[in-house]
């Protein structure tokens, strides 16, 4: 059986939260480039696809590490929850987002569940 302590889990939430709560804080580049170029052959997308495959293997490294049994999807979910952060932190002034990511982060990675013992 694998588990995670909830600090493990929220301590990358927090640092998202101080950075999308920053006045002016404008959202993700790679996620403001896809919504604005309407062309799906525009090689800037090949850029934002890049990027997030590359962050999804980073999110993935840590539930491989803890033994998750659904790591890919584990890293799909948390990488949902970034983006959403991003997006709100952008578009919802004042309403700091990412002070609500570590439950759903923890609940991606099951932190409820402790190993025996």
């Amino acid at each position: 059986m694998w588990w995670c302590s909830r600090a493990q889990a929220t301590a990358p939430a927090a640092a998202l939260a101080e950075t999308a709560a920053r006045p002016g804080f404008r959202g993700c580049r790679y996620l403001a480039a896809d919504l604005a170029l309407a062309v799906p052959d525009n090689p800037a997308h090949a850029v934002t696809r890049e990027y997030r495959e590359a962050l999804h293997r980073l999110l993935e490294g840590e539930p491989v590490g803890l033994g998750h049994p659904r790591p890919a999807r584990a890293a799909d979910q948390l990488l949902l929850l970034i983006e959403g952060v991003l997006v709100a932190g952008a578009t919802r002034c004042g309403a700091h987002p990412g002070t609500s990511l570590g439950e759903p982060a923890a609940r991606v990675l099951d932190c409820d569940r402790r190993s025996p013992g």
